[in-house]
């Protein structure tokens, strides 16, 4: 059973994880999104199911299986076209330090077909990082949501990068916990590098995101562009505020 859209945690990364640990229990924060500050979900055959439609379950650590079985005892579906917005208790901080530049992780329940990481069940959406609540910025994909097609979304060889519930989610192991285990990135995708299709060994899976990827848009997923034809790049070096939205509108998973 899939849904449409589903998606479980966000967190923060930091640079090792020791600092992880230690950053949690000095100042008393939580490395995943602590508050919901709205839910808006689109039509689609589960956003009135009680099991998928409690927006509470994005809050805390993730839950995983395998590459091929998602677990989706604490997903929330955002339906078509429909979003989610949470909230951290600090703020995410744009640290080049991490592993691969990458400074959160989102957490859905996309799986890789047979087995195949080159075939996933994916259903892209996008993310917006804000710093008030009002200001909103796209952490650019590449490809962008108005350029996505059918083919992209449900069984599917588009490699997506910059897109929630693209990656799957790996189950905790009983010697790790879940601040070590989901706070390492896996690496971004690229066609023709089998390596970057598989999940990293030590990561917990997930999709991960980079803050200084982030630009300015003129509305939701939609960047804005400067006068040499390129996204104009935010300029911003912290979050506090995530918005996760269904990428794909009209689309027929889960519909």
């Amino acid at each position: 059973m899939k849904m449409k859209h589903g998606v479980i945690r966000v967190l923060r990364i930091l640079f090792g994880l020791v600092i992880v640990s230690a950053a949690v229990s000095a100042v008393a924060v939580s490395p995943f999104a602590v508050s919901v500050v709205g839910y808006s979900p689109g039509p689609g055959q589960w956003v009135n199911d009680p099991r998928f439609n409690d927006p509470q379950r994005a809050l805390g650590r993730p839950y995983g299986r395998s590459v091929w079985e998602a677990d989706n005892t604490s997903v929330v579906t955002l339906g078509d076209g429909g979003s989610l917005t949470l909230a951290f208790d600090h703020n995410v901080i744009d640290d080049p330090r991490n592993p691969g530049g990458c400074d959160f992780i989102v957490f859905g329940n996309a799986i890789f077909v047979g087995g195949n990481p080159a075939l996933r069940w994916q259903e892209p959406a996008f993310v917006e990082i804000s710093q008030n609540g009002a200001e909103w910025f796209l952490v650019m994909p590449n490809i962008l949501p108005s350029a996505l097609t059918n083919s992209d979304t449900g069984p599917s060889a588009t490699v997506l990068r910059h897109y929630a519930d693209y990656t799957p989610v790996l189950e905790l192991p009983a010697s790790r916990t879940p601040e070590e285990f989901f706070t390492v990135p896996d690496r971004q995708s690229y066609s023709g590098d089998f390596a970057s299709l598989v999940v990293d060994e030590v990561s917990g899976g997930g999709d991960a995101f980079d803050i200084a990827a982030a630009v300015r848009q003129v509305s939701p997923g939609v960047p804005m562009l400067g006068s040499d034809g390129r996204p104009v790049p935010a300029g911003i070096t912290w979050f506090r505020y995530i918005r996760i939205t269904d990428a794909r509108v009209g689309d027929s998973w889960g519909a």
